[in-house]
Order: structure tokens, then sequence, then C-alpha cells
């Protein structure tokens, strides 16, 4: 199985992308959301680092986290289908998102092992 999880705020959004070996992280600027051109190429380049994900974890602190869940639903049903949470993590550190992914992942008990 391999997961992609987004951590995504005003400033900046973290990519992590988990397998069965451990994961690596990507780090996206946000651009003005503002701007509809902006905007559009931030979700594309999003939606386009899933690679063959089959679950997507969406995180962040504030409606980053929806704005790019109703993306994927509008413009990319088959990924929206991989979405299993959208969820409120307020800090942006690599090891609280990891903990946070892991003990997701233990609840939904998809894979206990991901990450060590």
């Amino acid at each position: 199985m391999s997961l992609t999880t987004f951590w995504i705020d005003q400033k900046e959004s973290k990519v992590f992308h988990w397998n069965e070996q451990g994961f690596s992280v990507q780090t996206h600027k946000v651009p003005d959301l503002e701007k509809p051109i902006a905007r559009l190429n931030f979700y594309r380049t999003l939606q386009s680092s899933l690679g063959k994900s089959n679950k997507i974890l969406i995180l962040g602190p504030g409606i980053g986290k929806h704005n790019l869940e109703s993306y994927l639903i509008v413009n990319y049903p088959e990924d929206a289908e991989k979405i299993i949470g959208c969820e409120t993590l307020i800090g942006s550190n690599p090891k609280a998102i990891i903990e946070y992914a892991k003990r997701f992942l233990n609840l939904m008990e998809l894979a206990p092992s991901f990450g060590n």
C-alpha cells in the first residue's frame, strides 16, 4: 500500500509519500490563492504529486485542506475516492505530521507499521 499525506496552510504545503520502506517529503510554497490561475496551478501541482498512491490523508490548520479536498472531488473523482481523511492538525513540524499519520492509520487499522 502507498499513502500520500498532504499538510497545507496559507504559506506552504508538505507532501509526504509513504510506502513500506519509509517516506519522502516535498515542500511547496502556497501562492496567492486569490488569483485563479495561481490557485489552479497550485492544486494541479499537488494532484500531480499523488503518483500511484492508493490512500490520501489531508491535514492542516485551516480551510486549505478542505479546498484541496474539494478540488480533487470536482476535478479528479478517482483520486477523491482514495481520501481516507481530511483532519485538523495545527503544527507543520514533520515529526508531528508523521506521528499523526501513523496514529491515524493505526486507528483505521490500515497499516500499523508504516513509517517505522
